[in-house]
């Protein structure tokens, strides 16, 4: 019928990802702290970025 099936099993979280401009007293840290991530995961996603006033930093978001 051309009708695609509902999956059986659907993982129940799915991971995306948010944007985040730094603000001027920001640092890694804070930033980490602030979303409740490692920052580790932040540098992962943001090779080469300086965590400076008007950066743009793209953060892990997991969604239940």
């Amino acid at each position: 019928l051309g009708i695609p099936a509902e999956p059986l099993f659907r993982s129940k979280y799915s991971s995306s990802y948010l944007f985040y401009r730094v603000k001027k007293d920001d640092t890694l840290s804070s930033v980490a702290q602030k979303f409740k991530l490692n920052e580790n995961d932040i540098i992962k996603l943001n090779p080469n970025k300086e965590i400076k006033e008007n950066t743009l930093l793209q953060l892990p978001c997991i969604t239940f």
